[in-house]
């Protein structure tokens, strides 16, 4: 009598979601061979996002905060790829590697999907092309060399004209994620800062920006720090400042509740606005082949075995 093929499990997404769900497949795997599972992920290791913005403010090295996937998944199968398409009705994945793109099957029986998210631009004009992003760690390092860069470039005399733009940085999102990578940010250029001699810390302009009237409001009113009383003027030493409005890439205009518009101090050109301001789905369309929500890809039926 021929062996009975074991129950194929494709997890896509090597992220929290995709990773602990691998994890504990890998402790199930220990007792019970008659399951295959397979993770599909772009990157081979496993980022911990929660620390991204202390690798982009130089305080951690970006080895401490990645652990190679093929070291944490003994029993799980890995492939190192990216996901193009789902076929729900044939219950396969194609997914594509290596600089040639060469495309490979996946059949499941169970289909995981831990695909992610992806940055929420809000449909801002411009902003996705200008904006640097705070998702990836290739994002944090960029952003760490990007600030190196713009100090290296302040400090000449013949910067004296664009010196302001150059060490204006505006962050979207005060949310956890926009908060730490501005306060990241602050300590970082203040601390390197001294290290230049035609610079100073009063040319600093840091600048936090979000819809919402209060910083970190996940935390609630009890916790979670309110909006400044005062808003703060040209005159004002450099600090962590907060606005109520990102109206363009453009643009990034602050407008406090008490009603005077500081849109001036907060302008950045759009190369210096960096981005956690927030998460949204992955589009829809992708892999599934035409526009359908997640809810509804993740039905029951589709989770049934054959």
């Amino acid at each position: 009598m021929a062996d009975k093929r074991p129950v194929r499990v494709v997890i896509l997404g090597g992220g929290f979601g995709g990773m602990y769900a691998a994890l504990e497949f890998e402790r199930i795997l220990a007792e019970d061979d008659s399951i295959e599972v397979t993770l599909v992920n772009e990157d081979n290791f496993f980022l911990f996002t929660p620390m991204l913005h202390e690798v982009a403010a130089s305080d951690l090295d970006p080895s401490t905060i990645v652990n190679p996937v093929r070291k944490l998944l003994r029993r799980v199968r890995f492939f190192n790829g990216r996901v193009e398409k789902v076929e729900l009705a044939g219950r396969r994945v194609l997914a594509a590697h290596g600089g040639s793109e060469h495309s490979h099957e996946l059949e499941y029986d169970h289909l995981v999907i831990a695909l992610g998210s992806t940055t929420n631009f809000f449909g801002i004009p411009g902003l996705a092309k200008r904006a640097l992003t705070m998702r990836s760690l290739a994002d944090a390092i960029t952003l760490r060399n990007r600030l190196i860069q713009h100090l290296e470039e302040a400090d000449f005399e013949c910067s004296i004209g664009s010196r302001k733009d150059l060490l204006t940085i505006v962050v979207a999102g005060a949310g956890f994620a926009g908060v730490e990578t501005v306060a990241g940010i602050n300590d970082f250029l203040r601390e390197a800062i001294a290290h230049y001699p035609n610079l100073t810390e009063e040319s600093l302009r840091v600048v936090l920006v979000d819809p919402v009237p209060e910083i970190l409001p996940e935390l609630g009113g009890r916790l979670g720090p309110g909006p400044p009383a005062t808003p703060p003027t040209l005159s004002s030493p450099p600090s962590l400042a907060r606005s109520r409005r990102a109206a363009s890439s453009r643009t990034i205009g602050c407008e406090w509740p008490a009603g005077p518009a500081c849109g001036q101090w907060a302008t950045a050109p759009p190369f210096r606005i960096r981005l956690p301001a927030g998460r949204t789905p992955r589009p829809r369309s992708t892999p599934f082949g035409r526009e359908r929500s997640w809810r509804e890809t993740c039905t029951p039926r589709s989770a049934e075995r054959t």
